[in-house]
């Protein structure tokens, strides 16, 4: 689809033969294109935090119960 993979063609044949210059110039814009679209189309994992915010309430919800089962089983026994 954005021909960053692709193998010489006529196109890249001036004066008879073939020239590298022009064919990995191609190459470079097309990746450089694919790059783009990909980090278009990834942005949203990036910056979706819902899961990291939903696992640090977690772990923070689970320090607090630790912390004060620590409290409850110290005065118990003092």
């Amino acid at each position: 689809m954005f021909e960053a993979g692709i193998l010489p063609r006529p196109d890249f044949i001036i004066d008879g033969q073939f020239d590298e210059a022009v064919f990995l110039e191609h190459r470079e814009k097309q990746l450089s294109i694919m790059l783009a679209q990909e980090s278009i189309d990834g942005e949203e994992l990036w910056t979706n935090y819902e899961q990291e915010e939903t696992q640090i309430k977690i772990q923070l919800a689970d320090l607090v119960l630790e912390l004060l089962v620590k409290e409850i089983i110290d005065l118990l026994f003092t």
